[in-house]
């Protein structure tokens, strides 16, 4: 798994003690924390090393499970959509008689201010060619509306190539087939570093 998830994670639920936690955190400088029992980025939040004191007792009286996570560092041609969000690309992966397909992948951008690219805080998404990497429509968001350009930064959506397609196809294969024969669809979410492709998540579905 590390092969594919390069960050350092701690899942924090109601029987984490302090001094596990304080260990994980010392070893990062930042982190984005998000609930586990949420979705479309709800309730997620980065915090800084200078907040780490009082991290606990905010996880411990929220009552919810929470996962921790090393802050993705993404490279200038995906944060230069919006610097404040990573940008990710969705790769919709099906596993048939042992073959990867990908249907449709997407990509997803930010808008100015939030910390989250998803579509349901606000994020705009673009449909990828599978073969090329090429995006081949406008933007959109969930209230229909349509974006030939990102309305923060002004890049446009049609006809940008998304870097290092090809390593990202052969590495859903790799990801995809490393799970069990039942995993047949994943929705898997990547963000580009400045050490290659790292996984985000696999879904087990998506709405759009």
């Amino acid at each position: 798994a590390k092969d594919f998830f390069k960050r350092p994670v701690f899942v924090f639920n109601k029987s984490t003690q302090r001094e596990h936690l304080d260990t994980f955190v010392s070893k990062a400088d930042k982190l984005f924390v998000k609930p586990l029992d949420g979705s479309l980025g709800e309730g997620a939040f980065i915090v800084e090393s200078n907040c780490y004191d009082s991290l606990y007792d905010r996880l411990k009286l929220s009552g919810r499970c929470w996962m921790l996570e090393g802050v993705i560092s993404q490279v200038d041609d995906m944060s230069m959509w919006n610097k404040t969000s990573v940008n990710t690309v969705r790769i919709p992966s099906f596993k048939v008689n042992g073959e990867i397909h990908i249907l449709q992948p997407f990509f997803r951008t930010g808008r100015k201010g939030q910390i989250v690219d998803n579509a349901g805080a606000g994020g705009i998404l673009c449909v990828i060619d599978e073969v090329s990497g090429v995006i081949k429509t406008d933007g959109f968001d969930e209230h229909n509306n349509q974006y030939e350009y990102h309305p923060d930064c002004g890049l446009k959506y049609k006809d940008w190539q998304i870097p290092h397609w090809n390593e990202l196809r052969g590495l859903v294969r790799k990801v995809h087939l490393a799970l069990p024969d039942d995993f047949r669809y994943i929705g898997f979410d990547f963000a580009l570093t400045p050490s290659g492709w790292d996984l985000i998540e696999g879904n087990w579905g998506q709405m759009i």
